[in-house]
């Protein structure tokens, strides 16, 4: 196993874009946060023969994927101790090959993307959020997902251009959201989506989607998501997205 650093960087990102949908954290997460960092490391199995398998780990969380579905379970195990990681995630077919008997499934779902405008859907309600709106971003997938991401990191994000949001805004709060991450050259994936249960049944969810893939996809990047609930693909097909795999997660046990 290697350790990467800038000058491995375009044979790994090679060996990703052959199948970029679904290495999209790996070639984001590198695009935008490098090799030389505290929070973000990069490992890849290279012989004479190439590389093999690509292992992220990014903050307290470890994302894995290899074509050829080789699984390092020795390996696997030692970046889960190091880095104290809280989540696995890797593409569902080879995350059954390891065995991580402290991490429980969680959120198994469909892996979707979309490369096409949709310009049926009214989206003049949806406004722009940046950093001031961190904290009620914050909140509102607080409440309704009861996890919240850090507004430091919603802010850094923004700044980076690694993210945007875009959101529905009623009797003076924010009400419904519609976030990417993983913004790169080519690619971006779309997260946080969430209205307030009081504002449901109002297609704000699905204005606030609308509004920020068209702008990522005049941009020239293709959309991905993960989706597990039938309403939901209900909503995601109708926007325009196609379903290109499975994937898995683990969260450790409290």
């Amino acid at each position: 196993m290697k350790l990467c650093h800038s000058e491995d960087q375009n044979r790994l990102m090679s060996y990703l874009n052959r199948n970029a949908a679904m290495n999209l954290f790996f070639i984001g997460d590198i695009e935008n946060f490098g090799f030389d960092n505290d929070f973000q490391k990069v490992y890849m199995d290279e012989d004479e023969e190439g590389i093999h398998a690509v292992y992220l780990v990014y903050r307290k969380n470890l994302c894995m994927m290899s074509y050829e579905q080789k699984a390092d379970q020795a390996f696997a195990d030692s970046l889960v101790e190091k880095y104290k990681i809280k989540c696995i995630n890797a593409e569902e077919s080879l995350m059954q090959k390891y065995s991580f008997p402290l991490y429980t499934d969680a959120d198994d779902c469909f892996f979707a993307k979309m490369e096409k405008e949709n310009m049926m859907c009214d989206t003049s309600m949806v406004q722009r959020l940046d950093e001031n709106d961190a904290e009620e971003i914050a909140e509102l997938e607080d409440m309704v997902f009861h996890s919240r991401p850090t507004v430091e990191e919603i802010r850094t994000n923004f700044a980076l251009h690694a993210a945007r949001s875009y959101g529905v805004k009623a009797d003076g709060k924010l009400v419904s959201v519609a976030s990417s991450t993983a913004e790169c050259s080519s690619l971006a994936m779309i997260v946080g989506v969430c209205t307030d249960a009081e504002y449901r049944d109002r297609h704000y969810a699905s204005a606030c989607i609308t509004k920020l893939a068209n702008e990522l996809i005049h941009e020239g990047k293709t959309l991905c998501l993960f989706y597990n609930k039938p309403n939901a693909a209900r909503i995601y097909k109708a926007l325009g997205f196609v379903d290109i795999g499975r994937w898995s997660m683990r969260k450790k046990e409290q």
